[in-house]
């Protein structure tokens, strides 16, 4: 999994560094910029499957369904711009709750745990659900930790990428989009053991 998102960051950046490229080779108006990020938000759907949607209360579900007024066009790369930054702050929220939902399912496991093992200290079932469920809460507290870190880094190469370009905070901000919807994709795999 650790590798697909690598590859898929690499992947992102190579994408943005080309439109890049392209525009300063063909010398094109800020609005092509969008047409980049547009491509880039397409490839970046297509990354996740619409099987992955089991319901609709589902955060993936939740972001592709909602419009943005930036959907239908935006007159100005300012305007292209703050509408991204405004998709990555509501796909911020959606990873926020969609951690909070994981970890309080986890926490109910754990305590389901403990009071099986307190009515029967040799069940060896929930003995082992505790350790599983404790140490899956452990990991993915440090595997967050280690996500934003790289959030920060891949922010960071985007950055350097398109410094100094009129669209680069939406650009970085789209990456950045990306790459939270591909963490709620990878929280969602996470399954309480029970």
């Amino acid at each position: 999994m650790r590798k697909i998102t690598i590859a898929s960051l690499l992947v992102n950046a190579t994408l943005i560094c080309i439109c890049l490229l392209l525009n300063i080779r063909f010398n094109r108006l800020p609005d092509d910029n969008l047409l980049c990020k547009k491509k880039i938000e397409e490839l970046n759907r297509k990354e996740i499957s619409k099987e992955t949607v089991d319901d609709k209360n589902d955060p993936l579900y939740v972001f592709y369904s909602k419009k943005f007024h930036c959907d239908s066009g935006s007159k100005t790369s300012y305007d292209s711009n703050l509408c991204i930054e405004e998709k990555l702050k509501f796909a911020d929220s959606l990873l926020t709750q969609h951690l909070e939902r994981k970890f309080a399912a986890l926490d109910k496991y754990i305590r389901i745990d403990k009071e099986a093992i307190l009515k029967d200290k040799d069940n060896v079932f929930f003995i082992n659900a505790l350790k599983i469920n404790t140490v899956q809460k452990e990991n993915l507290i440090k595997s967050q930790k280690l996500w934003e870190n790289m959030r920060t880094l891949n922010s960071e190469n985007v950055k350097l990428s398109c410094n100094g370009s009129t669209g680069c905070s939406g650009i970085v901000s789209a990456a950045e989009t990306s790459y939270v919807l591909k963490r709620i994709e990878e929280i969602k795999n996470i399954k309480a053991y029970n």
